[in-house]
């Protein structure tokens, strides 16, 4: 059975059995677990316990969702060492996390917010060395590293992700949360077909999850998440890797307005198809 998902943090925080039964609800049979950002009474990822996972673990397996990524999101291009310190300590924990649940991936991104090309050129060796201790603890437990980029982060290109694939030289626990709409600024609209097309062509054995979201941007770059199918995303390239490749990805729908889950599920349904 293809896995269909969703960022659980998109339908709030609430007990785990109350989460994963809404989850559920909505057709979706997997999800991107974001364990602070979704379950009831946990702040931080380091607070977490064996008896706290025990019960994420039997809420979502009773409901049949099964957790596919954990997040580990942080601010590893952080120029304060404090911060890059703490970063790693928690993506070490997340991994740890991931193990005792038997989820094979976690995932980040880079970056919080946007950074110059100046502030990315200092802080991409401190993000590839952060990463390299992330795969190193992820080896040892069977945990994989989904890493995405994002069009304003440090890791920002297809240049710079194939750079980092390189330095680590782990394409086994070092893969790719792909996010076509995070390559997207308006005036690349018209060249989504091109984008995409290079980035699956370049990274299709590492693409391990992949997000789907969609959105209407303003010229200036703003932008507005709307339900799939209903905005400026053009799922044509996706929906062709989709049917094509051999290496078929978790899909995580993430943005999720839990008013249109039944539609978001039906929508990729039809990706598939």
């Amino acid at each position: 059975m293809v896995d269909i998902g969703v960022r659980a943090h998109d339908y709030g925080k609430h007990e785990p059995e109350l989460l994963a039964q809404l989850i559920a609800a909505d057709g979706f049979n997997a999800v991107q677990l974001a364990i602070p950002k979704a379950i009831k009474g946990i702040e931080d990822i380091r607070e977490v316990d064996e008896a706290c996972l025990k019960r994420i673990d039997s809420a979502f397996r009773a409901a049949g969702v099964s957790i596919k990524v954990l997040s580990a999101y942080q601010d590893l291009s952080n120029p304060d060492p404090a911060v890059r310190e703490s970063a790693l300590e928690t993506q070490l924990k997340t991994v740890e996390c991931a193990h005792a649940l038997n989820v094979p991936f976690i995932a980040s991104e880079s970056t919080f917010g946007a950074i110059t090309q100046s502030e990315r050129e200092e802080a991409f060796p401190h993000v590839v060395a952060l990463i390299k201790k992330v795969v190193a603890h992820g080896r040892e437990l069977n945990v994989a590293y989904a890493i995405e980029s994002v069009h304003c982060h440090c890791l920002n290109s297809l240049e710079l992700m194939a750079q980092l694939h390189y330095e680590v030289r782990d394409s086994t626990y070092l893969k790719l949360c792909f996010d076509p709409a995070n390559q997207i600024i308006f005036r690349r609209l018209t060249q989504q077909d091109e984008i995409y097309a290079r980035w699956f062509a370049e990274f299709e054995p590492l693409i391990e999850v992949m997000h789907l979201k969609d959105f209407r941007l303003d010229p200036d770059d703003g932008y507005h998440p709307v339900a799939l199918g209903t905005g400026q995303m053009r799922f044509d390239k996706v929906r062709e890797y989709l049917k094509h490749t051999t290496h078929l990805p978790v899909l995580i729908r993430e943005e999720q307005d839990p008013q249109h889950g039944k539609e978001d599920t039906a929508f990729i349904r039809q990706l598939l198809s």
